[in-house]
């Protein structure tokens, strides 16, 4: 139909990893899943509005050619259904609240269900009514009516033979994708954190300590009625959230260069989402959709179309998540069903909303699950028994997905650097967005729905609930939130927790864990001009602030012997091969044991919270705001020095390893593994890869919900704006049959640290 896109059949590496070593350790390669191709595939031709042609490029990437927009829109929601499926509909489902009704009548699928019922998210009463363009509606529609005609000849095995009834895909359905997106971020960050707040409250920490951590963001707490509040155990939600199928974003890092740093003159754009990676497939799609006029090449999340991260013929675009506080907790008052308002001089007892949802358990009684509302969001408990309870609102309910489709639907034709900030500030979950053009213009975009809260406090604590003063006041505009363009600096660079330098707003509650971004601005302001080749490298560089800090502290309490010395010596570096990382991990887990062990007990919440969830890897800078002082109320009259002996002791007692011991992680496929059982489930692994949570090649393991969970750049994209198209690595590939020579095409690749390079 169109000129064919000339499409390079070779991988190039950044020649980084014959130093430092990204290793596969018994990592199973069948021969009969290697993907090799020498002439482009033709796969389908459709038939929409025109005529549409899907092929595989000889990375096996679908690649979409249509006349029409509305058609294109068709063949990436077709190609969506064909390559991912399975992960499509199961996160319908999970996310419906349907999996004890559809997949498992068990009690854990209950549990699941009732999770999500609770969020509420199919609910479009209280979605804006809101009247689309004649393009951009066609655009939707075609992308739903293309997955749903691969779907009517075409049903995930899995789903076959649970006889389940394919149901047509919605727009409803891409807006509850997105609710989930936004939800999951949220929760294992500031959500995550809060509980852990309120857990040190109920376990006796101070409120100076309490201060020390996390200094001035605790105004307007009020710890009597904090200490009053009935919690729920926390154990379960986190079980639920382990088996989240859509993507969780954690500690990842994007920046832009303009041409006066780049040798080619143009701008250069890096994106490193880091989410959850132990899973197969990965939470990507990439593809190429192409019209007459206009193209779009980069990754999507399956079931939204357009996409999160590519070019198209003027711009980049690439981001991480913005890490805003779009939750918060109401202290709630509540009395036979009711809950206290005051107004004036007026007290009120309100009684609250009840939703009643019906929940289908094959084999038994159907479940039916009642939860309470009001405009501070769904209680944590029931009040029916009188007593203090916690009502929690995210920003992520049913009013969200309308503006992020629009918005992402429009990148197809946006041509430059002004028009995209504006168009991505529309987009309701938060992420820093980085961005250049084809003119030479760079700029940076915060996105994500911010409540506006009353004057004085951060929300990162709870408030009285009975207070109005405490309401939020509505949300701030797009155009108010913080934006940049052409720094004088020539470049951007942005993490999970930017100091927002673009405004006077700063939606963040949470400490600044910002090392990566730190070392990746140091690195920058030293060179006047970049090759390709040292951009690329920076991206996988291994040296970890974090550690630099704290090392200034240790290397003076260090004795004479072979074992410390290889501490002593270490360059901060963690490649697989460091003894001195492996050390240094193991003081830092000793040193927040030394000082937290007093409020961490057996089988206590705290416990759960501190061993069994991402709290300290998400948000860890708020132990490093106390840990790094000369002085802390958490030393308990002890000094500094003593309690980092006291932790190097410890860590010493475990003798010296090399890092690959603590970085060995197995691959599995994240939607058969709770299908099938485990001797057929073809794990890749053991695999192990360097790098740590404080470094810019981010990879960091811990223990969530007694099980280990990896987080890493599953994603790396590299575009520079002087050449065409876009230079790639996905963990894993573009398909999610694990009998698929697609299943695992780029892992490989991505495990050697080369690009494949689409164009």
């Amino acid at each position: 139909m169109f000129r064919r896109l000339a499409l390079l059949n070779s991988t190039e590496s950044c020649g980084f990893f014959s130093e430092n070593g990204l290793i596969s350790e018994k990592l199973i390669f069948p021969r009969c899943l290697s993907f090799s191709c020498d002439t482009v595939q033709t796969i389908k031709i459709l038939k929409h509005e025109k005529q549409i042609q899907i092929f595989r490029d000889l990375h096996g990437i679908p690649h979409i050619e249509a006349e029409t927009e509305a058609d294109l829109f068709f063949g990436q929601g077709y190609a969506q259904a064909m390559d991912r499926g399975l992960q499509i509909m199961l996160s319908r489902i999970q996310g419906q609240g349907r999996l004890c009704e559809l997949m498992e009548a068990s009690d854990e699928s209950l549990q699941s269900d009732i999770f999500f019922r609770k969020m509420n998210w199919t609910d479009e009463s209280a979605a804006p009514s809101v009247i689309f363009d004649k393009n951009t509606k066609s655009c939707i529609d075609a992308f739903c009516a293309g997955i749903n005609a691969y779907f009517a000849n075409n049903i995930p095995s899995p789903l076959k033979i649970k006889g389940i009834r394919m149901e047509p895909w919605r727009v409803e359905d891409v807006y509850l994708f997105i609710r989930m997106i936004g939800y999951v971020n949220e929760m294992y960050t500031q959500g995550e954190t809060e509980q852990f707040l309120l857990r040190m409250l109920k376990s006796g920490v101070s409120e100076e300590k309490l201060n020390d951590m996390f200094p001035s963001q605790l105004n307007g707490m009020d710890i009597s009625s904090i200490l009053k509040i009935s919690f729920p155990s926390p154990a379960s939600n986190y079980s639920i959230l382990q088996k989240f199928l859509l993507p969780r974003f954690s500690l990842s890092n994007s920046w832009i260069l303009s041409g006066k740093k780049t040798e080619s003159g143009k701008p250069f754009l890096i994106s490193n989402p880091t989410v959850r990676m132990k899973n197969l497939p990965s939470c990507w799609q990439e593809i190429v959709l192409q019209t007459k006029k206009r193209k779009m090449i980069g990754a999507s999340v399956p079931g939204i179309p357009g996409l999160f991260l590519g070019r198209n013929n003027d711009v980049a675009w690439g981001g991480n998540y913005g890490g805003v506080d779009g939750v918060d907790s109401w202290i709630e008052e509540c009395r036979g069903g009711k809950y206290k308002r005051k107004r004036a001089s007026k007290t009120e007892w309100v009684r609250f909303r009840e939703r009643r949802e019906m929940i289908k358990y094959p084999g038994k009684k159907n479940y039916f699950a009642v939860f309470y509302e009001n405009d501070h969001g769904t209680l944590e408990g029931s009040p029916e028994k009188d007593g203090f309870y916690l009502t929690r609102r995210w920003t992520s309910d049913s009013r969200v997905g309308v503006a992020t489709v629009v918005s992402l639907i429009n990148m197809l034709n946006i041509k430059n650097v002004s028009t995209a900030v504006d168009n991505l500030s529309k987009i309701e979950l938060s992420f820093h967005w980085v961005v250049g053009d084809n003119k030479g213009d760079i700029g940076y975009q915060l996105s994500g729905l911010i409540p506006k809260k009353r004057g004085g406090v951060s929300g990162f604590v709870p408030l009285q609930g009975w207070d109005v003063k405490n309401d939020w006041k509505g949300f701030y505009s797009a155009n108010q939130l913080p934006r940049k363009k052409n720094p004088p600096e020539g470049f951007i660079v942005t993490s999970d927790r930017s100091a927002f330098a673009g405004g006077k707003l700063n939606p963040v509650s949470l400490p600044a864990t910002d090392y990566s971004e730190k070392r990746i601005d140091a690195i920058l302001r030293k060179k006047r001009k970049l090759s390709t080749q040292e951009i690329t490298f920076l991206q996988f560089d291994l040296v970890s602030a974090q550690a630099e800090l704290f090392m200034k502290i240790i290397r003076p309490l260090l004795r004479d012997s072979n074992e410390e010395a290889k501490l002593k010596d270490w360059d901060f570096r963690y490649t697989l091969d460091s003894e001195g990382a492996y050390l240094f991990e193991k003081f830092y887990q000793y040193l927040i044991d030394e000082i937290f062990r007093p409020y961490v007990q057996k089988k206590n919440v705290m416990s759960f919270l501190f061993q069994e969830t991402g709290v300290f890897l998400d948000a860890y800078s708020f132990l490093d705001n106390f840990l790094l002082k000369e002085n802390s109320p958490w030393f308990e009259g002890r000094t500094r020095e003593e309690i980092y002996r006291k932790a190097l002791d410890g860590a010493l007692s475990h003798g010296s390893h090399r890092w690959r011991v603590e970085k060995k992680t197995v691959l599995h496929h994240q939607y058969w593994s709770s299908l099938i059982p485990r001797m057929f489930r073809f794990e890749r692994g053991s695999v192990a890869l360097p790098g740590g949570r404080a470094t810019i090649l981010q990879c960091h393991n811990y223990r969530l919900n007694e099980n280990n969970a990896c987080f890493g750049t599953v994603y790396r994209l590299n575009v520079d704006i002087a050449e065409e198209g876009i230079r790639t690595s996905l963990l894993g590939g573009p398909g999610e049959q694990r009998y698929s020579r697609r299943y695992i095409s780029d892992l490989k690749n991505w495990l050697a640290g080369k690009f494949k390079h689409l164009k």
